[in-house]
């Protein structure tokens, strides 16, 4: 299993501290979820989750770790 870090409201990957980007391929990989939320933590990550990606990308699983995504799209709500 893949970890990755994905901006909500972007859809976009980390890949350093202030680069953000489409493919995985291009993406930073964390070792586990764990060592994920600490990275996020140290360098002050919010609006984020974590994606967790198999071979199979049809079964992708999301970590909404911070409640970034129910805060997203409470936000685009109150925008219309």
């Amino acid at each position: 299993m893949q970890v990755f870090v994905q901006m909500v409201s972007t859809g976009r990957l980390l890949k350093t501290d202030a680069v953000w980007v489409e493919s995985k391929e291009e993406a930073r990989e964390f070792p586990d979820p764990a060592a994920a939320l600490n990275y996020c933590i140290a360098h002050g990550i919010v609006g984020a989750r974590f994606l967790l990606s198999s071979a199979d990308s049809k079964i992708d699983t999301y970590m909404d770790v911070f409640g970034a995504e129910r805060q997203w799209v409470a936000s685009q709500l109150h925008m219309g």
